[in-house]
């Protein structure tokens, strides 16, 4: 059976609804994400009628260090 074939749920009722789109790319996380389309890319298009509060971009980035600030 193909999935297209049963239909698509309702999944305006899922809190914390979470997509995962790989795109093309290596490098650091932010590079990806901006290549992406950023906070327009299509890891946040609604699907079920919600729309996703985290989209899981890559499985493997780099990471940039940053460094502690005391106050």
């Amino acid at each position: 059976m193909v999935l297209g074939q049963i239909g698509s749920a309702d999944l305006s009722q899922v809190p914390g609804l979470i997509s995962s789109a790989y795109p093309d790319g290596t490098g650091y996380a932010s590079q990806i994400y901006e290549n992406a389309g950023g906070d327009s890319g299509t890891g946040w298009t609604s699907y079920g009628g919600a729309t996703p509060v985290i989209w899981q971009f890559t499985d493997s980035a780099n990471w940039a260090r940053t460094r502690r600030v005391r106050t």
